[in-house]
């Protein structure tokens, strides 16, 4: 079975840190330090992440007039639609970062 986090900071490591040399102390420090970033600075980095396991989230936020409207959707074979109301980005982008990690741990599950 495959780990959601084992696989992010592997990938992290690999496409932000190390640029293909060889991955140093220094390289994982580096990579533990980025869950000290603000979430809306993760959350592109996330997005790259799922993109390339073709989990693909969408910002489906919008303006309607009157008010703000933040929601999401994600694709892989099926599409997942949230269910609930958002005030900010950053609860919407929180609530699709976990079920896009949900759907990874899922589809990797016999692997």
């Amino acid at each position: 079975m495959r780990n959601f986090e084992k696989d992010f900071s592997e990938w992290l490591i690999n496409v932000f840190f190390s640029k293909g040399d060889k991955v140093t102390i220094s390289h994982r420090l580096r990579a533990l330090s980025f869950k000290n970033n603000p979430f809306s600075m993760q959350w592109g980095v996330y997005v790259d992440f799922f993109d390339e396991k073709g989990i693909l989230i969408e910002d489906l936020s919008n303006w309607d007039g009157c008010e703000k409207h933040f929601d999401w959707a994600i694709r892989t074979d099926n599409l997942y639609r949230n269910e609930d109301d958002y005030y900010t980005r950053n609860e919407s982008q929180k609530a699709a970062y976990e079920k896009a990690k949900e759907i990874y741990e899922q589809l990797n599950q016999e692997q």
